[in-house]
């Protein structure tokens, strides 16, 4: 028994698929990102990579294109993501996550110093308690 081998030409039903998978809510901020920050020409350019990459690969498997640029443009689509932060000296730089040194945060023309990852207790075996967890969420939030 063989498997039927996937058709990707232009306007077949697994490109059909995919696009699909393309407009589905979750790939919403990925989507707004890619269509603001490629031309036309580049979107057209890396969909037909992904549809190359998937006939090459020899998969024969449906991908999702959003994973699929991630893995192969990850650094592309992590600046996406970045965001300014103020240290406390007044430097700004541009993280995924908040610095591991102190931050600030400037909310109704009010600094806030915060430090995102303090270290709650002094040894490894203390017992951790609601009120921990709670100052825990509020430097979450």
């Amino acid at each position: 028994m063989t498997d039927k081998i996937i058709d990707f030409s232009p306007a077949s039903p697994a490109r059909a698929r995919i696009a699909k998978d393309f407009e589905r809510k979750k790939w919403k901020l990925f989507r707004n990102w890619f269509f603001k920050n490629f031309t036309k020409v580049e979107q057209h350019d890396f969909q037909e990579e992904f549809y190359k990459d998937l006939i090459d690969s020899g998969i024969n498997r449906l991908i999702a294109f959003v994973p699929w640029f991630m893995c192969k443009y990850v650094h592309n689509y992590i600046s996406m993501l970045e965001r300014d932060f103020t240290l406390s000296n007044g430097e700004i730089t541009k993280l995924v996550f908040p610095p591991q040194q102190s931050f600030q945060i400037n909310k109704n023309d009010k600094i806030v110093n915060f430090n995102a990852f303090s270290k709650l207790f002094e040894n490894d075996t203390a017992l951790i308690t609601a009120q921990h967890i709670n100052v825990m969420i509020r430097q979450n939030n």
